[in-house]
């Protein structure tokens, strides 16, 4: 993200708008791409830069991204409209068959490490659906004006490029300019060099400039931010992550030293070489030591480190990396201790909370890719178009984190909820880990008939059941009355019993 104190209006003056690139250009190679390096070299783990090392920056980035955005977002509509529903449908199978699911994710991934995901939507000739594409944060950015709310000005990604010119060498970058009405494509003069190389006017297709007019109305270039301040997952715990590694690297260090150990020697002589040669010798291949002179002693030195300190500082700095980061230790034993559902809901609460960050800034991104795609599609899509053209209005981006979760509790939660007839189906199947589409799987749902079906709508009572829910009475009277004449039949069952069996000791005399 870079602002810059400039209009729409103001670009449209070609030598404004080749300085205004120029100053985009300097503020990202001087700004944004060493910061993004780092951020690139601690997820490959090149830093910190020790022998062992434990690429907790990694584990950090990968897990909150596939958490997050593992499963593509559901469309979903509560339109009471049977053609709205299925025109959702339509376009959702439209876009899981190309590759939008992977950019998508590409761009989450690049927000998790980096701060910040771009995603191009494009079209090659004779397209009626758009393509798209993720691109490298280290070599892409969104220019903004400084209104209250910033508008995107253009935006450009960048190509680094070698040419040979009478055996001299020359590197410049190739600049992709996207505005909201065309695509440019520019070189510098050099790769320190910034000022573009084509010759003004850009509109007389000179010295190699190539523009292309587009129809998708706004920047195709959309910025996924991560959050407000644009920083990756990991970048908060760096330095924790630093001394998590240099402690344990110092750690196997010393580990490989203990077997180093020194062999002290008091009031010993070890005389001359050929002496101290025999010496070794005798105690390495005998495990002999001979010990001449009073007060002799020989020990080992003892290695001052105390591992249970050690660990206990170890374990104290991977429990603040997951404060600090909101990222748990999903495989640790503490978290699979309790299965519950409330118990995993306050083991995930920060997660959730880092989920929820993410996604109030993911779905802006992705509404306006949405949204493009959709225009797009009206006005060159054709007759196919009417299959899944629907109204933004009436969706909802739903994500499916790929949390631990315990179903069986939430469906005993909606079976309660079903018998008290408070169910809201669309909404409450949306917290179920496995239903990943809630349109598809109600579409897919064959009604229960018969007695089943009479049985689920009485709470589950059988007939049985419901007979004996019938007969039952609230009335003292009828409760007593019927109380009295069960006590009086178990006393004549008794009496009779009480008659056979001195009726058989009669016989038996």
């Amino acid at each position: 993200m870079i602002k810059l104190n400039y209009t729409k209006q103001d670009l449209q003056n070609e030598n404004v708008f080749v300085e205004v690139i120029r100053k985009a250009l300097e503020l990202h190679t001087l700004d944004v791409i060493d910061k993004i390096r780092e951020d690139k070299a601690f997820y490959e783990g090149t830093i910190p830069n020790v022998t062992y090392k434990i690429n907790k920056a990694k584990y950090i980035v990968d897990m909150a991204t596939e958490m997050f955005i593992g499963e593509l977002p559901d469309i979903t509509t509560y339109s009471e409209r049977e053609i709205q529903r299925k025109r959702v449908g339509e376009f959702k199978k439209k876009i899981r068959n190309s590759d939008f699911g992977k950019e998508l994710y590409d761009a989450g991934l690049n927000a998790s490490k980096t701060g910040s995901g771009f995603l191009l939507t494009y079209t090659e000739l004779g397209d009626t659906f758009p393509r798209y594409v993720s691109l490298d944060p280290e070599l892409t950015n969104v220019v903004y004006d400084c209104s209250v709310k910033p508008k995107p000005l253009f935006a450009f990604t960048l190509l680094r490029q070698t040419e040979y010119n009478n055996n001299s060498k020359v590197e410049y970058y190739r600049v992709y300019i996207y505005t909201d009405t065309n695509f440019y494509n520019l070189r510098t003069v050099s790769v320190q060099d910034l000022n573009i190389a084509n010759t003004l006017p850009l509109y007389t297709f000179q010295d190699g400039t190539e523009i292309v007019p587009h129809q998708f109305g706004i920047v195709p270039l959309i910025e996924f931010k991560n959050n407000v301040l644009l920083k990756g997952d990991a970048r908060p715990v760096y330095g924790l992550i630093s001394a998590y590694n240099n402690l344990q690297n110092n750690r196997i260090t010393n580990v490989d030293d203990m077997v180093k150990y020194v062999l002290m020697l008091k009031n010993v002589r070890i005389g001359n070489q050929e002496e101290q040669d025999n010496f070794t010798t005798m105690l390495k291949d005998h495990r002999v030591l001979a010990l001449e002179g009073d007060n002799a002693d020989a020990k080992f030195l003892q290695n001052a480190l105390d591992q249970t300190d050690l660990q206990r500082l170890v374990d104290d700095i991977e429990a603040q990396i997951e404060i600090v980061s909101r990222v748990p230790n999903f495989n640790s034993a503490e978290f699979a201790q309790n299965s519950s559902e409330p118990a995993l809901k306050l083991k995930l609460k920060s997660f959730l909370d880092l989920a929820k960050e993410k996604e109030r800034h993911f779905t802006t991104a992705l509404s306006e890719v949405l949204g493009m795609t959709l225009d797009f599609v009206r006005q060159f899509g054709g007759r196919e178009a009417q299959r899944y053209v629907f109204d933004m209005n009436d969706v909802e981006i739903e994500y499916s984190h790929n949390l631990p979760s315990n179903d069986m509790d939430k469906i005993t939660q909606l079976v309660s909820l079903n018998t008290l007839g408070l169910l809201n189906p669309r909404v409450a199947l949306q917290e179920l880990s496995w239903i990943k589409n809630v349109d598809e799987y109600m579409m897919g749902i064959v009604p229960m008939a018969g007695q089943q079906a009479q049985n689920l709508a009485n709470g589950g009572n059988n007939e049985t059941n419901r007979l004996r829910q019938a007969l039952a009475t609230t009335n003292p009277t009828e409760i007593d009355n019927r109380l009295a004449n069960t006590q009086g039949v178990a006393q004549t069952l008794a009496n009779e019993v009480e008659e056979e069996e001195d009726d058989e000791e009669e016989e038996i005399s």
